[in-house]
């Protein structure tokens, strides 16, 4: 969703600055441009949040209308047309999302023998390695050489270091583990990074062009880590 979310709303602010079909968006500078990007990003966030949370439709239809509210005076008429240029960007992620074979089953069978992980019930995200990735040419671009043999030196080796760090850490180091497991019903990883970038664009004073592209590359990058992160995982069960 985050990956989603930020690349419609850069897609629209770009779309915005290369004309948007109507010269008049930024063609004055000044707030008419303003407005135009600001419209923007309301379009396309919420075409694109509706998608992913439809009971929400009514809510984020509001929130459009207080954002085009936000100006003196009413609705400035670039607000509008650059919301309509949202909501075509809104579209293009929103059908993207529909087809990036995200939700599709998973058909296989857990492999067993020595060695193999034992997931905890149904394997989580066993098909996320097969999600169209935004950077990666494919989800396997990068997987890593396969992990050790079981019962190898190797492996025992490594086994040997994760019991001793877990014997001994030290409180930093719990504190460390304590807080990046960031559990259900938090805003997860992706949202502690989210909230890095936000602090960055506040802190360097960004405008919608720069902001909306610092949020589309890191939560692109953070997708197409995930779909690494699983494709390895599956591929090798470990």
């Amino acid at each position: 969703m985050y990956a989603a979310l930020s690349v419609a709303e850069y897609q629209a602010v770009m779309a915005i600055d290369n004309g948007g079909g109507d010269d008049r968006l930024t063609a004055n500078g000044g707030r008419s441009a303003l407005e135009a990007r600001r419209g923007a990003v309301a379009g396309a966030s919420a075409r694109v949040l509706t998608f992913f949370f439809p009971a929400a439709a009514a809510s984020l239809e509001q929130r459009a209308r207080v954002e085009g509210d936000a100006g003196p005076g009413n609705v400035h008429p670039q607000f509008t047309r650059g919301f309509a240029v949202g909501q075509s960007a809104g579209d293009a992620a929103v059908e993207r999302a529909r087809n990036d074979r995200f939700t599709a089953p998973w058909t296989g069978t857990v492999p067993t023998g020595p060695g193999m992980w034992i997931a905890n019930g149904p394997p989580a995200g066993a098909t996320l390695g097969g999600v169209e990735p935004y950077f990666l040419e494919s989800g396997n671009q990068f997987r890593p050489p396969p992990p050790p043999a079981f019962g190898s030196p190797a492996f025992l080796t490594a086994t040997n270091e994760i019991r001793t760090i877990a014997t001994t850490r030290t409180p930093a180091q719990a504190a460390s583990a304590v807080y990046w497991n960031f559990p259900t019903g938090t805003f997860t990883p992706p949202g502690y990074w989210n909230l890095v970038t936000a602090d960055y664009i506040e802190a360097h004073g960004l405008d919608e062009r720069a902001a909306t592209y610092a949020f589309a590359l890191v939560s692109s990058a953070m997708m197409d880590a995930l779909i690494g992160c699983w494709d390895a995982k599956y591929y090798y069960w470990t």
